[in-house]
């Protein structure tokens, strides 16, 4: 619909007018903190992390893969009810790498729904892309991406490692 009505947040927490701010959660966890670490993305809406500039500032290591799990928030239903359907809500997910789709989902709040991310990266990989979108009605589609990761390694070998 060419809207987005929240900023992406670092940690899922999410406006719920007169009930105040609330965190996101999956299956049953709670997603607002650097011990359970997510990006709140109200639909529509993207952010692109340069994988080059990581490399930069970490030259010593390699990045394999981007994990994480998606979805809408769980606690999502108990607010939208007061406004419209819960089963309306419907949230499109994607993960592009250097502008090709490598991930798509479309997942629901009713029943609940999350699905995990597991995407390969090659050296030649440059930009990492998560967007959300909704086509319609944007209100309450509580997205997040949850314990999103890179996986690194190392470019030594463990004989190159000292030990103290």
């Amino acid at each position: 619909c060419g809207k987005s009505y929240e900023p992406i947040i670092d940690g899922a927490i999410f406006e719920a007018g007169s009930q105040g701010v609330q965190p996101g959660s999956l299956g049953g966890k709670i997603y607002d903190s650097q011990a359970k670490p997510s990006i709140g993305m109200h639909p529509n809406a993207g952010i692109t992390f340069d994988l080059n500039a990581i490399r930069s500032a970490m030259p010593e290591i390699e990045i394999e893969r981007f994990r994480a799990v998606c979805g809408v928030s769980e606690n999502v239903v108990r607010f939208a009810a007061r406004d419209s359907d819960p089963n309306a809500i419907k949230v499109g997910f994607w993960v592009l790498v250097d502008g090709q789709v490598r991930f798509f989902r479309e997942l629901k709040a009713v029943p609940a729904q999350a699905e995990p991310i597991d995407i390969a990266l090659r050296p030649s990989d440059r930009f990492l892309t998560l967007v959300t979108a909704h086509p319609g009605e944007y209100q309450y589609c509580w997205s997040l991406f949850a314990e999103p990761a890179l996986e690194l390694t190392t470019k030594k070998p463990a004989a190159a490692y000292k030990n103290p």
